[in-house]
């Protein structure tokens, strides 16, 4: 991301919350710049903490993430991704949501959707027809956090995601070793079980849609298992409540009903969530899936 992780620095200086520190992970990435574009930005922010760390080997986006955290000394993680940036008030905005409300845990806000130059998108592009503005949300504070995440009522982009330092730690940081780049559905999710949430329906950051984005290299067929592994990942460490059965029935009904997929593949998702179920002995969730295999049999029968 050496291309486009000065933009993201230099917003980062334009803050004008002013009590900021920058901790740069490099993922083992390709030797693209990025250790000299960071140290001339250290160099010009010399009242700041700049902090560059290296990992000897490719480790993932969590891993990454997870090592500026341990890292960060502030109280609350704001963060980046390399192809975004922040506009001027992005940490003032969400600095001030933490200072008013205590019992908050994550802060989000919007995002205007930019290219590859920087350049506002006005026509839908993309797998997920990204367009103008990214994120959404009940505006204010929520206590329902949790289930409003299950439901995926709520879509936070990254780099407008302020989490408090100590509510990463004790959630263990950004799940490791997933299939799917969906960590940060789980955390939202995982947070949003510890305290409130606070969205912001203004735009406080730049979104980039581009061809090496993880959003473009998007496939059908992972878009449902996105779902699928979000909801048994958060199932397998919140437990086995409401909103997981919720959360279960929405998935099977959504792969049964997913409007580009062939009746092939959506039976074969909607199976692969009752018999993950049944694997993990989650029996009321397994109902709760049967429950949408049967409404969709009684629609297409009502049509026939």
């Amino acid at each position: 991301m050496g291309a486009y992780i000065g933009t993201a620095l230099e917003s980062v200086g334009k803050q004008t919350y002013r009590d900021w520190e920058a901790i740069v992970v490099d993922d083992a990435g390709p030797e693209d710049g990025t250790k000299e574009i960071v140290e001339a930005f250290a160099q010009s922010h010399p009242d700041h903490r700049v902090e560059y760390i290296r990992h000897d080997r490719n480790a993932g986006v969590s891993a990454a993430r997870n090592t500026a955290i341990k890292a960060a000394k502030g109280e609350v993680v704001a963060l980046l991704d390399p192809d975004d940036a922040w506009k001027p008030e992005h940490l003032q905005t969400h600095a001030e949501v933490f200072s008013a409300n205590p019992d908050v845990v994550l802060s989000y806000s919007q995002a205007d959707t930019i290219d590859e130059k920087g350049e506002l998108i006005t026509q839908p592009t993309g797998f997920y027809n990204f367009c103008g503005v990214a994120g959404n949300g009940l505006p204010g504070k929520v206590e329902d956090g949790y289930f409003r995440a299950m439901m995926v009522w709520m879509y936070a982009p990254v780099s407008t995601a302020c989490l408090r330092r100590d509510t990463l730690v004790a959630i263990g940081g950004f799940q490791e070793g997933m299939k799917y780049q969906i960590e940060d559905w789980v955390m939202w999710a995982r947070a949003g079980k510890r305290g409130a949430v606070h969205f912001t329906e203004r735009p406080t950051a730049l979104y980039r849609i581009h061809p090496q984005g993880f959003s473009n290299r998007q496939s059908l067929a992972g878009a449902i298992d996105n779902h699928i592994e979000f909801v048994f990942t958060v199932g397998d460490h919140e437990g086995r409540g409401f909103a997981l059965s919720k959360a279960v029935a929405r998935i099977t009904t959504r792969a049964l009903n997913y409007p580009q997929a062939p009746l092939a593949l959506r039976l074969k998702f909607a199976a692969k969530v009752f018999l993950q179920c049944c694997k993990r002995g989650w029996w009321r969730q397994a109902s709760a899936c049967a429950d949408a295999w049967r409404k969709f049999v009684l629609a297409r029968e009502a049509k026939a």
